[in-house]
């Protein structure tokens, strides 16, 4: 059974002042430490454990739909893949923002070598859900991975999203 954070969450946690940080690190090891997690011993023996790999790169249900875009960006992840979306998505985040309407504007590829592949398309899909929730008052917690919520936080927070 997997687990999962709301963004929402960590999106409050990312806006504590930097010198709390050792709180929020806390905090994260607490909350983590909660989920229950399967070991070995849980899985019956036709049931094979399965890895990050597998579940969420391989399988077929989280490969990525083909979609036209109307005004795309390009973000190019820390191993050199691209994730595209929308313009409109990416001026949500203010690093993006200014990144697309800096000195090189009109360009509309960002490379962020510090963020994973699997991290950025999290946060491009948290883009996306926030754009269609804009005018929402509270708006439903987009769940994310527990396994990747301290790096989804260190991305939205350079990010600024």
């Amino acid at each position: 059974m997997e687990s999962f954070w709301s963004l929402n969450t960590v999106a409050i946690c990312r806006k504590i002042p930097l010198n709390k940080a050792p709180i929020l690190d806390l905090n994260i090891k607490a909350k983590m430490s909660s989920f229950t997690q399967l070991s070995n011993n849980d899985l019956s023996p036709n049931e094979p454990e399965a890895t990050h790999e597998e579940t969420v790169e391989d399988s077929p249900a989280s490969l990525p739909e083909e979609r036209t875009f109307e005004d795309p960006v390009t973000l190019i992840s820390a191993e050199g893949e691209e994730v595209v979306i929308e313009r409109e998505h990416a001026m949500i985040s203010g690093t993006l923002r200014n990144m697309l309407l800096g000195p090189r504007d009109g360009d509309s590829t960002v490379h962020l070598p510090s963020i994973p592949r699997h991290i950025l398309e999290i946060v491009s899909q948290y883009l996306e859900y926030n754009h269609a929730n804009r005018e929402v008052k509270e708006p439903a917690d987009f769940d994310v991975p527990s396994e990747h919520a301290k790096d989804i936080m260190l991305a939205a927070h350079f990010l600024d999203c």
